[in-house]
């Protein structure tokens, strides 16, 4: 039928240009690994946040927050993306964890070498896991918690509550991710690959973070508030000595 002859050319026409962008991206890895890897990361990163404010109930709108919004939008305390959460999560993976993570790989590729396939695979997802990723995460916890403005002394309070938790979940995740990592995906594909499972896994890790960050804010707000009523009270039994 007409309807199912375009459909199959759409999809048709879909196909190449996903192969297209495939064998451009596959181009451009082979000449600067290092800065494509890191943008996929980026790019992806921020892609994972979005994921996670959608599930927090926010959506896109085109007025800052508390400017331009009808009565009923405020009124169900509607919020739109936090841009800058994005922006903190996209730098971290573009700047530190991308290249960081393709050289890590290609150190691995080059020194991790056993006798037999499935030894080779088994090394190097001991050391992606238990090597690589606590500091991995530790540097996460740490450049997001200071990117918000916070303490050294803060935001290593905050890496220390989240870290083994967070490294528990991390390896029942990631290493049968690895497995196939390592195991299946070629080289020049991995960190893509990596960056691409990394969409569920950011937009979980950017939850935690954020859930870290409303807890730390409570508490520093809570801790104000019992100062200043500390003080108040000192305040008020000085004048009641003076009487």
């Amino acid at each position: 039928s007409p309807a199912l002859s375009g459909s199959l050319r759409l999809f048709s026409h879909a196909m190449n240009a996903v192969r297209a962008l495939a064998r451009r991206y596959n181009h451009y890895n082979g000449k600067m690994p290092i800065l494509v890897q890191a943008m996929t990361a980026g790019g992806i990163a921020s892609a994972g946040d979005l994921i996670c404010q959608t599930t927090e109930g926010r959506r896109l709108r085109w007025w800052p927050a508390g400017a331009g919004a009808s009565d009923g939008d405020e009124a169900e305390g509607e919020q739109g993306y936090d841009w800058m959460r994005v922006g903190r999560l996209a730098a971290f993976r573009l700047f530190l964890f991308g290249p960081y993570y393709s050289m890590w790989l290609r150190t691995l590729h080059r020194y991790v070498v056993l006798p037999k396939k499935w030894q080779t695979v088994s090394a190097q997802i001991m050391l992606d896991q238990f090597i690589m990723a606590p500091p991995a995460l530790s540097s996460f916890f740490m450049f997001m918690s200071m990117a918000e403005g916070n303490s050294i002394d803060d935001s290593v309070s905050r890496t220390r509550q989240t870290l083994w938790p967070t490294v528990q979940v991390n390896w029942c995740f990631w290493i049968p991710v690895q497995a196939v990592t390592f195991g299946i995906v070629p080289k020049g594909l991995q960190v893509g690959f990596v960056s691409l499972v990394q969409v569920g896994w950011n937009a979980w890790l950017s939850g935690v973070n954020n859930t870290a960050r409303i807890a730390a804010t409570k508490e520093s707000a809570r801790l104000k508030a019992d100062k200043e009523e500390e003080q108040q009270q000192t305040k008020t039994a000085k004048f009641e000595g003076k009487k």
